[in-house]
C-alpha cells in the first residue's frame, strides 16, 4: 500500500473514534440538491437580464438546497489592499451575493485561492455580506476552528450541511490559523501526499456534520491539477473517497475551469469538477479553450437520505458578452445549452468519467444513477 493511500485510509478510519452520535436519518420523501459550477461573477447582472436568465433560474430553483463557490472576494470598503494584482484578481461588490441569491443559490463554499484577494479583511467582508442576507456558507472563518466548521441550509424539507477547504494556489498568509481569519486549507504535496492533520481535521468535520444529521456536502476547490487540467488527480479519488467514508453523502469540487468526469462510490455521487456557473474572467478573447465555456446544473435527487439518481442539464456560457470582447459585464452569464451543445457536453463527461470505471448507470435526458 502507497503511503498517501494509508494516511487517507487512516483520515476515515479516525472519523468514526470520535465518539460522535449516530448520524440521524434524513427526512423520508423526496431531497432535490442543485449543484452548480463556480460563481466568478464580478458585475451586478439585475439590470439588464440576459436572455438565458430564466431557463436557468427555474432549473436552479427545483432544488431545495442550492450549491455554488463563490469564486470572489467581497469588497465592502475602501482602502483595502489587494494580495492578488492583473488579470486574476478577482473582487466584486457585495451585490454580486444579491444576484446569486436572486438566482434561487442558497448555499455558498468560501475556500478558493481568491477568497483572500483582499486579504483578511477581504474574507471577513464576504462572511459579514453572506450572513447579512442570509445566505448559509462554509470554508472561511475567523480561526482555523470557525473555517472548518460545517455550514448549515434549511430549505424545503432539506437540511445541507456543507463542509469546504482549498488546495493549491493561495497566498501566503491566505491559510486560517487559531488566531487569524483565511481559508481552511488542505495541503497536498507534490506526491500527492495529503498532510494529515489537514485530512484528519476535514474527516472529523464530515463526521461532526453527519453526526448532526441531513445531507453532508464534502466541497473541495483544488488548484493542484495534473498537466492536463482535465484529468483529475489520482489523490484526489483516494481523498474523495476518505470524505465519503467519513460521512460526506456527495464530494464535489471546481477548481480547474471545466468539467471533469464524475463516479459514484459505495452509492455516493462524486463531483470531481462542474465547472463554472459564471465565468466573467478579463483574460483575452481566445484565451481558453471551448470547453471552459461549457457547463451543467446538477438536480440530484435523495430519498431518506440516500442518492436515487442525478440529472445533468448543460449551460453555455457567453465566451464574449453582447457588446463585444470589452463588454466584461456580460461575458461568462449562463444559459441553456441547444440540443448540439448539449450532446457534446453530455458526452464530454461521459468521457471523461468512463476512465473511472463502472460505477455510473446512465440513463436518458442526461441522467445516472449508481451501475
Amino acid at each position: 500500500m502507497r503511503r498517501r493511500d494509508l494516511l487517507l485510509g487512516l483520515g476515515a478510519a479516525a472519523a468514526p473514534a470520535l465518539g460522535l452520535a449516530q448520524p440521524q436519518l434524513q427526512t423520508p420523501g423526496p431531497q432535490r440538491l442543485i449543484l452548480l459550477g463556480q460563481s466568478l461573477i464580478q458585475h451586478d447582472v439585475r439590470g439588464a437580464p440576459w436572455a438565458g436568465l430564466q431557463p436557468v433560474r427555474k432549473l436552479i430553483e427545483a432544488g431545495d438546497v442550492r450549491f455554488s463557490d463563490l469564486e470572489t472576494a467581497i469588497r465592502a470598503r475602501e482602502g483595502e489592499v489587494s494580495t492578488r494584482q492583473g488579470t486574476f484578481q478577482h473582487a466584486a461588490e457585495p451585490l454580486v451575493i444579491d444576484c446569486l441569491k436572486g438566482l434561487g443559490i442558497n448555499l455558498l463554499a468560501t475556500a478558493n485561492n481568491h477568497a483572500f484577494d483582499f486579504g483578511v479583511d477581504g474574507v471577513m467582508d464576504a462572511i459579514s455580506a453572506l450572513d447579512v442576507r442570509g445566505v448559509a456558507h462554509a470554508g472561511t472563518g475567523p480561526t482555523l476552528e470557525a473555517a472548518s466548521r460545517a455550514g448549515t441550509c434549511e430549505a424545503g424539507g432539506l437540511t445541507a450541511r456543507l463542509v469546504a477547504f482549498a488546495t493549491g494556489n493561495l497566498k501566503p498568509g491566505a491559510a486560517a490559523t487559531s488566531d487569524r481569519a483565511g481559508v481552511n486549507e488542505l495541503k497536498v504535496a507534490d506526491d500527492g501526499t495529503v498532510d494529515p492533520a489537514d485530512l484528519a481535521r476535514v474527516t472529523a468535520a464530515l463526521a461532526a456534520a453527519k453526526a448532526r444529521g441531513g445531507l453532508v456536502i464534502a466541497y473541495h476547490h483544488n488548484h493542484r491539477w495534473e498537466k492536463d487540467m482535465a484529468d483529475t488527480p489520482p489523490w484526489q479519488r483516494g481523498f474523495a473517497r476518505a470524505c465519503l467514508r467519513a460521512g460526506a453523502d456527495v464530494f464535489v469540487s471546481h477548481g480547474a475551469p471545466l468539467l471533469q468526469g464524475l463516479e459514484v462510490f459505495e452509492g455516493k455521487p462524486i463531483f470531481y469538477d462542474l465547472g463554472s456557473l459564471f465565468f466573467q474572467t478579463v483574460t483575452p478573447p481566445g484565451q481558453y479553450p471551448d470547453e471552459v465555456w461549457r457547463g451543467v446544473i446538477v438536480e440530484a435527487r435523495f430519498e431518506g437520505g440516500a442518492f436515487r439518481e442525478a440529472k445533468l442539464t448543460a449551460i453555455d456560457l457567453a465566451a464574449e458578452g453582447q457588446g463585444g470582447p470589452s463588454d466584461y459585464a456580460a461575458r461568462g452569464l449562463p444559459s441553456v445549452a441547444g440540443p448540439e451543445r448539449t450532446a457534446g457536453t453530455l458526452d464530454l463527461i461521459r468521457r471523461r468519467s468512463a476512465a473511472f470505471g463502472a460505477s455510473v448507470r446512465w440513463l436518458d435526458g442526461g441522467r445516472f444513477a449508481a451501475a
